[in-house]
């Protein structure tokens, strides 16, 4: 039985919106499910606490082990654990940002330590990462573009790429999206790719909805409608 899904992509590729209808879903269907906010503080794998310190040589190290706790933890009960950003936002993502080696690596270890919740991951994936972040930037407002861009660019790796202001944000998140993918081939469990145009999300869900329900997840006679996802 699966206890652990992975939803991934980069910003404002619908994560959230899809944990939380999935997690609705599953709930209706008779599911004991929980959906964990990328940024809630009482996150069982990346609370702000852990994330604060994504520049500590160990980072990986310390993922690794709370993974490990919480899968001893989850094994033995029958709850679907819903997680965005858990397998590369929250982790990968911050690796990249301190020019960090073994990605490969770490991103290995940690599919074998996630493997006994018999996991699946979805990754959103926009057909070109770098016009969906300019199209996320205005969909966003140039309030949350500056904030996210003065981050960014601050990293050790948009400095080593000489990356700057909100171009270098998008190209960051373009190369990001490059390492996402090449870290998917060591993704050995199930796994379903949604590929879509900027700010086409309208067919995340009831294509998650249909691979949930081939894994015997969710029920196959119920899809989601596009019309709830705007």
């Amino acid at each position: 039985m699966m206890q652990l899904l992975l939803i991934e992509g980069v910003p404002g590729t619908g994560k959230t919106t899809t944990a939380k209808a999935i997690c609705e879903l599953a709930r209706n269907q008779g599911s004991d499910a929980a959906w964990y906010l990328e940024e809630a503080g009482e996150h069982p794998i990346h609370p702000n606490s852990i994330t604060r310190s994504a520049d500590d040589p160990d980072f990986a190290d310390i993922c690794l082990r709370r993974w490990k706790t919480f899968v001893a933890q989850q094994r033995k009960k029958n709850r679907l654990h819903i997680m965005e950003g858990s397998a590369f936002q929250s982790s990968v993502r911050f690796l990249m940002e301190n020019n960090c080696d073994g990605i490969e690596k770490y991103f290995a270890e940690f599919v074998k330590q996630v493997q006994p919740l018999a996991p699946a991951l979805i990754y959103l994936r926009p057909n070109d990462a770098f016009q969906n972040s300019r199209f996320i930037s205005g969909f966003r407002g140039e309030k949350w573009s500056n904030k996210v861009s003065r981050y960014e660019m601050n990293t050790p790796y948009a400095i080593n790429k000489n990356l700057v202001g909100l171009e270098g944000l998008h190209n960051f998140w373009d190369e990001y999206a490059k390492l996402c993918d090449s870290l998917l081939s060591l993704w050995t469990l199930p796994k379903l790719t949604i590929k879509f145009d900027c700010g086409d999300w309208a067919h995340h869900l009831p294509a998650a909805s249909q691979f949930l329900g081939s894994l015997g997840v969710l029920s196959e006679s119920h899809t989601l409608c596009p019309e709830r996802y705007d």
